[in-house]
């Protein structure tokens, strides 16, 4: 999903339920598909659509799967801490922010061991 949001504009319909989805990522267990619908001003077929769109059978497998996920904890987006962190101990910064980058590769590997971005390219072969 984060490939995605990073290559659509967020006006996009997707790009609207992902970031809805990130905002409101404590929410996701309580969420059933009409209200996802209602909040992200969208058909339930939408939501139905983009569940399959991004791989996945349902929507209740996307929100299990969304639960467990987390890289929706890391968004690769700096904030007042890490810049201070980055003026003040280099080092120390880019070995946590590299940490947290490659915990948020691994858990997107799925239970057969390829990256998750090869559903979206329908490819057999990913690498990161």
């Amino acid at each position: 999903m984060f490939l995605y949001l990073n290559n659509h504009q967020t006006d996009d319909t997707y790009s609207r339920i992902i970031i809805y989805l990130l905002n409101n990522r404590d929410k996701i267990a309580l969420t059933n598909i009409t209200d996802l619908a209602n909040n992200c001003y969208v058909s339930i077929s939408t939501i139905s659509r983009f569940s399959k769109f991004f791989g996945y059978g349902s929507f209740q497998l996307m929100k299990e799967s969304l639960k467990k996920d987390p890289s929706l904890d890391f968004t690769f987006r700096l904030n007042k801490d890490n810049y201070y962190n980055l003026d003040h101990a280099p080092e120390h910064f880019l070995s946590d922010f590299g940490n947290q980058i490659i915990a948020s590769k691994h858990s997107r590997y799925n239970q057969h061991g390829r990256y998750q971005c090869c559903r979206y390219f329908n490819s057999r072969h990913c690498s990161l």
